[in-house]
């Protein structure tokens, strides 16, 4: 049993690389960063969220992710609910 989690040990390493590196390319296609795509998995998990939410899952500031999420607004992944009158607030489209 040992071996074959040695052998796996081994593996894991170049199977990550090769994986990361067809995703980085299929994300470059669509011009979305992983930290864009981390936020839009948040918001399908969670739905609706304040902006202070994201911010403490992305662990940074909230202007920070103000401008993560301006641009998944401009691209139309994301809405902000415009009758909260609240732009702490998020909703995946």
């Amino acid at each position: 049993m040992n071996e074959f989690a040695d052998q796996i040990n081994e593996i894991m390493p170049v199977v990550a690389r090769e994986f990361w590196k067809k995703q980085g390319n299929d994300l470059d296609k669509n011009k979305i960063t992983i930290s864009q795509l981390l936020i839009l998995n948040f918001l399908a998990k969670r739905g609706e969220s304040k902006m202070s939410d994201l911010a403490h899952f992305m662990e940074v500031t909230t202007a920070a992710m103000t401008g993560i999420v301006d641009r998944l607004v401009r691209s139309g992944y994301v809405i902000r609910l415009p009758q909260t009158e609240d732009r702490r607030i998020i909703i995946s489209f």
